[in-house]
């Protein structure tokens, strides 16, 4: 188990994560959360700049009822780019962060994934998932790939 001490973020981490741009219409965000499973994604402009994150909650949001409106048009609002619905202020983390940091961080924020930025650029996700896989591998033993 102490190898998970030597663990970074890089050793666990999605490479090359799925991503949308900022004019990505909500309903094809959805689809994506949908078909894989996930609950949010980056949102990056070209070149691989972090513009973002949006989530499934960031999407129920653009469905809120208001004075204006009683019942949101769905297609209306799903036709929306993800720009206006996203998060802009994101919590990311980097690639040679120690896991247990990561980790911590993790349980602090309530937050499924991050991503992980450097240089101001994309570079992968880090999930739960990514997390407690990592704890397996370490209680068998396995020692982090990447250089500490």
């Amino acid at each position: 188990m102490y190898e998970f001490l030597d663990y970074r973020v890089l050793d666990v981490m999605t490479s090359d994560p799925v991503t949308v741009s900022p004019d990505t219409v909500l309903a094809e965000v959805e689809k994506i959360l949908e078909e894989k499973g996930w609950n949010g994604l980056p949102v990056v402009e070209e070149g691989g700049r972090l513009q973002g994150f949006v989530t499934q909650l960031d999407l129920l949001g653009a469905f809120r009822f208001g004075q204006e409106s009683t019942l949101p048009a769905y297609e209306q609002i799903m036709a929306k780019p993800v720009s206006e619905v996203m998060v802009r202020e994101v919590t990311t983390v980097t690639p040679r962060m120690p896991l247990t940091r990561a980790l911590e961080r993790m349980l602090e924020q309530r937050r499924k994934s991050f991503p992980v930025v450097e240089d101001h650029q994309l570079v992968g996700i880090i999930s739960r998932r990514d997390l407690l896989g990592a704890l397996r591998r370490a209680v068998k033993g396995e020692v982090a790939a990447g250089p500490i």
